[in-house]
């Protein structure tokens, strides 16, 4: 449905014409896309996440025309890219799915009519609301099912102080929050530098060492030829290298796939002064310099799909609200999100591939925490 004239200006006119106003100067066009970059954070914080990019879009578009119309100002509509916008309503709406035990969790103190760039969504303030959602959940653990590390025990005894389980130093950092985090969520990422002033270095390693390590040891002969490619200078050396391997396809299929990486590989940085690598895009990124991680996959039981499939694992956690029609109508089911690369083994959805065109630390969390589902409920 369509605003009318004064709805618009009652809600939106005094964020919206100031914008426009201060980009066109003494001018009478202004890009869609500036005004769009100039109140992102606001646009972000006044949509509803839920609702389709679509609709939010040519919502936005219409109020923003409107409000260039009142001032005077063309619009101009050529080149407009919404995908900032998108990636962060996606955010938002993976975190209201994710954090099911402490709901509001995500919920942002933010005036809406702010448009600082320094407002992201990796920063949403925690009300009291939230912090007491928060502490409800923490306190629910069962005690007796905590972890309490070896090296605590031991810190105990020497500094003669009380007991404590990873849970409750958790629960100390969680409460001492002032904005969203994934402990949270109950996630204990050891590689978050926060961790360093909650736990000593002690009871880090025992963490670090915990369970049965990830990867898996590799082949002394490949250790063997990784070693020797060590030694090369030159991306011309390492092709050659591999040229003058001797391996059988059919069997010796691991030295198989290196001999045919680092070949390709090497070439993209042999007479390269006409193509910058760091100038591609993602998706060449991912299949010119990335496809190692997919191909390594081939002869094995396990599939590497890329670009098209949408997680279903990430649908699931989506759509884990979703109810039979009765008190409101049921929204339609959401589509999990398109990964890079999806790692199937059978009906089995074991893993995916985010990746960035750029080193962006942002988008490993929210690609890493909101894309990539993570797992929530009380043991």
């Amino acid at each position: 449905m369509l605003e009318s004239e004064n709805n618009l200006q009652s809600k939106h006119k005094e964020v919206v014409c100031p914008a426009i106003s201060k980009l066109a100067g003494d001018g009478t066009i202004v890009s869609l896309q500036a005004v769009i970059a100039y109140l992102e954070d606001y646009i972000v914080q006044s949509s509803d996440p839920n609702a389709t990019i679509n609709a939010i879009q040519g919502s936005w578009t219409k109020r923003i025309i409107a409000c260039g119309k009142l001032l005077n100002v063309s619009i101009e509509k050529r080149n407009v890219n919404w995908k900032s916008i998108a990636s962060r309503l996606q955010h938002l709406a993976g975190n209201n799915i994710v954090n099911d035990t402490a709901s509001s969790i995500v919920s942002s103190d933010v005036s809406t009519t702010t448009t600082s760039s320094s407002c992201t969504v990796l920063k949403h303030l925690l009300t009291e609301l939230d912090k007491n959602a928060i502490k409800q959940m923490f306190d629910q653990l069962d005690k007796s099912k905590c972890w309490i590390l070896e090296s605590t025990r031991q810190l105990a005894v020497d500094q003669q102080c009380e007991l404590e389980s990873v849970e409750q130093k958790m629960r100390r950092f969680a409460l001492s929050c002032e904005y969203a985090h994934p402990c949270h969520s109950l996630i204990l990422d050891l590689c978050d530098q926060h961790w360093q002033d909650v736990f000593k270095s002690e009871e880090l390693e025992e963490l670090f060492a915990f369970g049965k390590p990830i990867l898996r040891s590799q082949p002394k002969e490949l250790d063997d030829l990784l070693d020797q490619l060590e030694k090369l200078t030159s991306a011309s050396d390492a092709y050659k290298f591999v040229q003058r391997l001797d391996y059988d396809v059919e069997k010796e299929q691991l030295k198989a796939w290196l001999a045919t990486t680092l070949m390709s590989t090497a070439r993209l940085f042999i007479h390269s002064k006409n193509k910058n690598v760091l100038d591609l895009m993602e998706t060449d990124k991912l299949y010119l310099l990335w496809g190692f991680i997919n191909s390594v996959f081939w002869d094995s039981p396990v599939q590497a799909i890329s670009k098209e499939k949408g997680s279903m694992a990430n649908a699931d956690a989506r759509n884990r609200k979703r109810l039979l029609s009765a008190m409101k109508q049921t929204p339609n089911a959401k589509q999990g999100h398109k990964m890079d690369t999806i790692y199937l083994a059978g009906d089995n959805e074991l893993g995916c591939l985010e990746i960035s065109g750029t080193n962006d630390t942002s988008k490993a969390m929210k690609d890493g925490q909101i894309k990539m589902p993570i797992a929530t409920g009380l043991p």
